[in-house]
């Protein structure tokens, strides 16, 4: 398994899981930004997610800085 795909995997689980996560739908503001600032999301999106899956949204966020 790769890096990628484990934080992918983790990511699903807990947004699967978390109806907060669910609701905030960080990947929906991701992709209607401009494509130079997808690899990011707004502060108060982060801020919104619960404290178990920002630093999830954040691990994701710097695996596609990555790529």
């Amino acid at each position: 398994m790769t890096r990628g795909s484990r934080i992918h995997d983790e990511l699903g689980e807990h947004f699967r899981g978390c109806p907060r996560c669910r609701d905030v739908n960080p990947e929906e503001i991701r992709l209607l930004q401009p494509p130079a600032l997808r690899r990011s999301v707004p502060a108060p999106t982060l801020e919104a997610l619960c404290p178990a899956g920002r630093p999830i949204y954040q691990a994701y966020l710097r695996w596609l800085a990555e790529s």
